[in-house]
């Protein structure tokens, strides 16, 4: 344990929790930032984000740990800390780029994997990394027991797994018309299947590096034909129009990860 002095703050009203984060963790690297229910947990990661960008010039990396459940499947529960769990370990963050950890104290107080089990089931894959598709491909495969596949997906971007329905599907996987930069969206055809896009737990989109553009002007201006539908995917699906409480995952999948091919 560190011997550092911690320091417990009562009567600290919510309207400045924020502040207080920042005065009391502008000088770490990993600040974890607890309250009662999740959706409070996110709004104060948000704001002390904020707050310290604008008084240190900070970069922090915020992420959220949830607990398993009626809201939250199993699987993103348990996606939610591998992620977190793999920052700790390899992430380069610091006191000008610290680690914001929202959580409730269900989600700080589950159990963790073994850092050896952990490791093994991971793939690190950092900026400027460059990926064998087949090789991509079959490590993503381990462990899965089969994926849903969208009906335009080149068949060698296929993981070499049984394709299953995508209500029963953990993982979705689709080829995208196009992104767009200034919105970090992927656009996805209805001629591709739109079960496959929403209904897994997991995305995975691959979009070709010339297929990217800066706004969604361009690429709509470049693009020859439109399908009959286009959908725009910005990010995992999140809701908190109930109680104020965010919810992942119900309209539409909890974790979407993209692909740029070069």
């Amino acid at each position: 344990m560190s011997a550092q002095i911690r320091r417990a703050l009562t009567g600290v009203p919510a309207h400045a929790w924020a502040p207080v984060a920042c005065s009391e963790g502008a000088a770490h690297s990993v600040i974890v930032l607890l309250a009662s229910n999740l959706g409070a947990a996110e709004t104060l990661a948000e704001e002390t984000a904020q707050l310290l960008t604008l008084l240190n010039g900070a970069q922090p990396i915020a992420r959220t740990l949830t607990e398993a459940d009626a809201a939250v499947p199993a699987f993103e529960a348990d996606c939610d800390l591998l992620g977190v769990l793999s920052l700790l370990r390899h992430g380069s963050h610091d006191a000008q780029r610290p680690l914001l950890i929202a959580c409730t104290p269900g989600s700080l107080a589950r159990r963790s994997p073994a850092p050896e089990t952990a490791a093994r089931a991971e793939m690190v894959i950092r900026k400027g990394d460059t990926l064998e598709l087949r090789a991509f491909a079959q490590r993503l495969a381990e462990g899965l027991p089969g994926a849903a596949f969208g009906k335009t997906l080149p068949q060698d971007l296929r993981p070499p797994l049984p394709e299953l329905p995508p209500e029963e599907a953990p993982l979705g996987v689709s080829w995208a018309l196009f992104a767009v930069a200034e919105t970090g969206s992927v656009a996805l055809s209805s001629e591709d299947g739109r079960k496959a896009h929403l209904l897994p737990p997991t995305h995975l989109v691959f979009v070709e590096a010339n297929r990217v553009y800066g706004t969604l002007l361009e690429a709509l201006q470049d693009l020859q034909t439109l399908p009959r539908a286009l959908g725009l995917h910005s990010g995992p699906s999140k809701s908190a129009d109930i109680g104020q409480v965010m919810v992942k995952g119900v309209h539409g999948p909890g974790r979407l990860v993209v692909v740029v091919l070069e």
